[in-house]
């Protein structure tokens, strides 16, 4: 093939279509029939589509290759070509991962039924359009059902959207109480931390980490008890520092220190794991990395809020937008109805000329039934 000694070749997807280097002198690819992966017609058709063609070297401004599928009408090609195109499209939807693509199709869905089988093989082109425009409207049904959800799903999160100004500003209210609260540290020895036991700064450590030890060990014998009025894990009272109260509690191999202000909060810099080693230094250190963020804390809340509210006009244009394809369903619906009872009257009366035409033109299926074959009597 690539002297141009031979210049047919007929060879099966399983012989040649992957790995056969035979492009030197090709200039056209015959699909004399359908595969039934994507990836089989991708692979037979990189056969031609490849580089070191010698016809593009000569002229690469004006090269081009032909690649030429048939079918036979009346018959199965329709449906293999069709169930390449619906697993091509489920692939190529997962390749994009569009955020507002949240289903799909099928492909499963899409396998060959014995309807379908009954009707290519009857030759019956009425009847061949009952089965390709009931396949549609199932799929269309399933697309409606899923705008549905889509709705339902806005509604549920409206609910929470549309209480974004109380929660913003009940949040800034918050942060501005602790921000107030908030007492400097203090420069020279140290920050002082005060306990039920006493004061403690630079000088004397040892006697504030034995308090802290002291507190996460009450912490971990109360594990698994509960407050009795917040239902929350039993807190240990371990000290105060710049205006704040410091509790610790313990759950399975961790210990959290918690900042009790205006509210209480549970920083993730202040929680220990079993095999953590606590300083003195160490922990004094993350307690002032927390509470001097106060104010960024707030900037995020504003932030956040912010997002909400635009999120809530997005939400609320996206449930105001009626189904797209409400007019193609209501037509579908309607044609597969009025292809049943043509159906019958075919069935009724051997002589019978049926003229109806489907209503949902915008259905490419129904619309290429149209085009290419008539309906005519039985027999």
């Amino acid at each position: 093939m690539n002297r141009g000694d031979v210049r047919i070749l007929f060879a099966s997807t399983a012989k040649a279509g992957a790995g056969t280097n035979v492009q030197r002198r090709l200039v056209a690819e015959h699909h004399l029939d359908v595969p039934w992966r994507p990836s089989d017609l991708e692979q037979r058709e990189g056969r031609i589509v490849r580089q070191g063609n010698l016809f593009y070297e000569e002229d690469p401004e004006g090269f081009e290759v032909q690649i030429l599928r048939y079918a036979t009408k009346q018959s199965y090609d329709s449906r293999m070509w069709q169930t390449i195109e619906h697993k091509a499209g489920g692939i190529e939807q997962f390749r994009r991962g569009d955020i507002l693509q949240r289903v799909i199709d099928d492909v499963a869905g899409e396998a060959a039924n014995a309807a379908e089988m009954k009707a290519a093989a009857t030759g019956n082109p009425l009847i061949f359009l009952q089965v390709k425009l009931s396949a549609d409207l199932k799929k269309l049904e399933a697309l409606h059902a899923n705008h549905k959800r889509g709705h339902h799903a806005i509604e549920s999160r409206l609910a929470w959207l549309e209480s974004a100004d109380h929660r913003g500003e009940k949040a800034a209210r918050m942060w501005d109480a602790e921000i107030a609260r908030r007492e400097p540290a203090p420069k020279g020895r140290g920050t002082p931390f005060r306990t039920p036991r006493g004061v403690y700064d630079d000088s004397n450590r040892e006697g504030f980490l034995a308090d802290m030890l002291g507190a996460m060990q009450a912490a971990i014998e109360r594990r698994g008890r509960t407050a009795a009025s917040s239902g929350q894990p039993e807190r240990v009272m371990a000290g105060w520092y710049r205006g704040f109260e410091i509790q610790v509690f313990a759950r399975r191999d961790q210990i959290q220190f918690c900042v009790h202000g205006g509210a209480v909060h549970e920083p993730e810099n202040l929680l220990y794991w079993a095999d953590d080693k606590f300083s003195a230094p160490g922990f004094l250190q993350r307690l002032d990395n927390f509470l001097d963020r106060f104010e960024q804390r707030k900037a995020e809340a504003g932030a956040a809020h912010r997002r909400e509210k635009e999120e809530l006009g997005r939400a609320k244009g996206e449930l105001a937008k009626p189904f797209a394809r409400q007019r193609e369903l209501e037509d579908l619906r309607a044609d597969v109805r009025e292809v049943m009872a043509e159906l019958k009257k075919m069935q009724g009366d051997d002589g019978y000329v049926s003229s109806w035409v489907p209503r949902s033109a915008g259905s490419e299926v129904s619309a290429a039934s149209r085009r290419e074959v008539p309906v005519r009597p039985r027999g």
